[in-house]
C-alpha cells in the first residue's frame, strides 16, 4: 500500500498519536521533543496528555477518509 496526497497528513496525525500513548507508558518516540510537545505547539492547544489525546483523535476524525484500494 501506498500512500499519497492528503493520505500523509492523516497518517502523521495517527503517528503522533501513537507516540502520545506509548511516551505515557513511558517509552520515548524521538530524542528530541515530545510527541506531545509537538502536538501541542503545531495546534497550538494546552492541557494535559488525555486533554490533547482527545483533542488529537477529533482533529483525524475530520480529516476525509480515502480508499487506498479504488478498483
Amino acid at each position: 500500500m501506498m500512500l499519497t496526497g492528503s493520505q500523509l497528513s492523516k497518517y502523521r496525525l495517527i503517528v503522533m498519536l501513537q507516540g502520545i500513548e506509548l511516551e505515557g507508558k513511558g517509552l520515548k518516540m524521538t530524542r528530541g521533543r515530545s510527541c506531545l510537545a509537538m502536538a501541542k505547539h503545531e495546534f497550538g492547544w494546552k492541557g494535559n496528555r488525555e486533554t490533547i489525546k482527545g483533542l488529537l483523535k477529533a482533529a483525524i476524525d475530520e480529516l476525509p477518509n480515502h480508499n487506498a484500494e479504488a478498483n
